[in-house]
């Protein structure tokens, strides 16, 4: 067959390089800060205009949905650090879990071919079966050649997917001679929490002085809890609000506690250092709204930035209702993060029909065969 006889040489270019402590960071963490990340990302994303409020005050826009092209999103800040200790601790296969569609799922499994490191995918959904169409991040996890497995819509992480990752790795251990690495859902631990230490960073760096409140949406923590330990180190510039997509506040304000224990950072409270503003979840995790399409669609058209269903859509969508709502805490301008996934918008039917529909509906959409008409246009 042509066109075979090659290798990969992208590993060649992937490298562990030095990663600069940020002067922020306290003396007694700056043993725990990894000293190397594997550069993936496309950073400092930019920072820039995008909304102008009623009351006079504007929010920015951060374009982490910029970090890359495959490895788009939030996932890939986190996966830099991860992928490094990956490296550093000789593992030749990653294992770890999300939902069908799972942005950090499609992550890791990019990054593990361009490592050739063996990539195992645990992915949830209400299907037994593999008889439904691949789409969105479904469809590229599987072409990269990563190892998928169907497991149950509610299977907690903790109580199931954790022991389910265990008992693979020791199969791959077992059967194939495989050092296997865990790692957690969105990547979100005491690894991968230095990836938000970074963009906080450029945050402190790029950010307008005018700039009081930065919005985030929370779908496994680890970006929310990275911006609020960071911001808490530095001094408390900013008002850190994490906006759920999935489960609640409560859960959040547990999980980012973990990471501020597993950090060392004595007498700091998760409800100190962020708030979670709950009832913006909608219909439930990756599910949409015809309000939230609606939303995303008017977004789009009118900012040429789009928003995913999933994340992104929902977090901005509470995040101007707040500030909408005229709350005198939400003081000067905001910071929104958009953690990008795109690739979700191809894989939630519901969106995709209702889009279709929509076009269909207020003529965005119309048919022009017979050049010798004019061609309709709305108004």
């Amino acid at each position: 067959m042509p066109g075979t006889g090659w290798q990969s040489s992208v590993r060649r270019s992937l490298v562990l390089t030095e990663f600069p402590v940020p002067e922020w960071l306290p003396v007694s963490l700056r043993d725990r800060f990894p000293s190397t990340r594997l550069k993936l990302s496309c950073s400092p994303t930019a920072i820039h205009p995008w909304l102008k409020l009623g009351n006079g005050t504007e929010v920015f826009i951060k374009r982490d949905d910029q970090t890359g092209s495959s490895l788009s999103g939030n996932k890939v800040r986190k996966l830099e650090f991860i992928m490094a200790d990956v490296l550093k601790r000789g593992c030749d296969a990653v294992i770890t879990c999300g939902s069908l569609q799972s942005n950090h799922c499609r992550a890791v499994a990019a990054i593990a071919a361009q490592l050739g490191i063996e990539c195992h995918l645990l992915l949830r959904t209400d299907s037994a079966t593999c008889d439904s169409k691949p789409s969105g991040n479904y469809l590229l996890s599987g072409l990269t050649g990563a190892h998928l497995y169907l497991v149950g819509l509610r299977e907690q992480y903790a109580t199931s997917l954790l022991p389910r990752s265990q008992k693979l790795a020791e199969i791959l251990r077992r059967d194939r001679g495989r050092k296997a690495y865990i790692i957690p859902v969105g990547g979100s631990d005491a690894v991968g929490v230095f990836g938000y230490f970074s963009a906080f960073d450029e945050i402190l760096k790029d950010c307008p002085a005018s700039v009081k409140n930065i919005f985030v949406a929370c779908g496994s923590g680890g970006t929310v809890a990275g911006l609020a330990i960071a911001n808490h180190l530095s001094g408390n510039k900013f008002r850190i609000y994490g906006i759920p997509v999935c489960d609640s506040g409560a859960y959040f304000y547990d999980h980012i506690q973990k990471m501020v224990n597993d950090l060392g950072l004595a007498g700091v409270k998760a409800e100190e250092i962020c708030q979670m503003i709950d009832g913006y979840k909608g219909a439930g995790y990756g599910i949409s709204t015809e309000q939230e399409r609606d939303f995303i669609r008017r977004i789009t058209a009118e900012t040429g930035i789009f928003l995913d269903p999933v994340y992104s859509g929902k977090a901005a969508r509470g995040m101007m209702e707040e500030l909408d709502g005229g709350s005198k805490i939400y003081k000067g301008d905001s910071l929104f993060i958009h953690t990008g996934g795109i690739f979700g918008i191809f894989g939630e039917p519901g969106f995709v029909s209702s889009t279709l529909n929509n076009d269909i509906r207020h003529g965005t959409t119309s048919s022009w065969m017979d050049a010798t008409q004019e061609p309709f246009m709305r108004p």
